[in-house]
Order: C-alpha cells, then sequence, then structure tokens
C-alpha cells in the first residue's frame, strides 16, 4: 500500500492525538480524500510539480548522480526507479 507524507491543517480526529501543523504519513487514499476535504495538504512538492533545478536538488539530497544532458522527463524517470 503506497503512504504519503501531508502536513495537517486541522485535527483529523481527536482520537488521533494528531495536531496541526504536524506532517504524519498515511496510506495515499485517506491523503487523498484529506486533501480534497481540506483537512491537510501534500508535505512536500510532487516530483512531476517540481522544475528540473529541484529535481536535481532532490536527486542529490538523495545521492543520486544525474548527468547534466538528462532532461527534465529523465530525471523524473531515474528518481522515481529509485
Amino acid at each position: 500500500m503506497e503512504r504519503t507524507k501531508v502536513k495537517l491543517l486541522r485535527r483529523w480526529h481527536a482520537a488521533s492525538g494528531r495536531e496541526p501543523g504536524q506532517v504524519v504519513e498515511i496510506d495515499a487514499a485517506r491523503a487523498e480524500y484529506g486533501i480534497k476535504m481540506g483537512l491537510c495538504e501534500p508535505a512536500e512538492k510532487p516530483l512531476n510539480k517540481m522544475n528540473k533545478a529541484e529535481l536535481l536538488e532532490k536527486a542529490a539530497t538523495l545521492g543520486i548522480e544525474v548527468p547534466e544532458s538528462f532532461t527534465k522527463k529523465q530525471i523524473l524517470e531515474l528518481l522515481r526507479e529509485k
């Protein structure tokens, strides 16, 4: 099951003990619902929304070397493989 990090915008439900502003990892379906309902927002920008410089920075933080000749699409594919 795919999991997604989200930042809570308001209390999800009282029993969870999670507070607004907290970054949590939840399953993708719940994250999608929460985003749609305004309960949370993605904790980090999705890869497909990043520009080439941001993708190169992300690759560097993950320790992935990217040739300078790579396009944005090639960098995306490389990051998704890892």
